[in-house]
């Protein structure tokens, strides 16, 4: 697809059944998060960081090591549709949890009081 505008990600992505992140480096993978929220499968490589976050592991497909792109498609295609959809509902409950731990951590750190000799806005 190349770049496309952030306005056309939602649909895009909702089009998909399953967003592959196949990069040799990744350090996170937006991408990835942004279509577990949305309750669509993902399929990363090893090398994504998404894939070290083990509170969103239960909803990440991997290329296992040794493993083709191919190889890694077939085995998805074989599971049964529902083991898929539980997949990307486990997705989405991550990306949720996720993102209502990050606005807690922040808004705890913005609820904190100044420190002595901070002049800092």
């Amino acid at each position: 697809l190349g770049w496309r505008p952030r306005s056309e990600m939602p649909a895009l992505i909702d089009d998909t059944d399953l967003l592959i992140l196949p990069s040799h480096v990744e350090s996170f993978g937006t991408i990835a998060l942004e279509a577990m929220a949305r309750q669509r499968c993902v399929l990363v490589s090893q090398n994504c960081g998404i894939s070290q976050w083990r509170n969103l592991q239960s909803g990440l497909y991997q290329i296992e090591p040794d493993e083709t792109l191919t190889d890694a498609l077939r085995r998805i295609s074989l599971l049964d549709p529902q083991d898929r959809m539980q997949k990307a509902t486990a997705a989405r409950l991550a990306a949720c949890e996720l993102n209502d731990w990050t606005v807690g951590h922040w808004l705890q750190v913005l609820s904190m009081p100044k420190t002595a000799g901070n002049t800092d806005g």
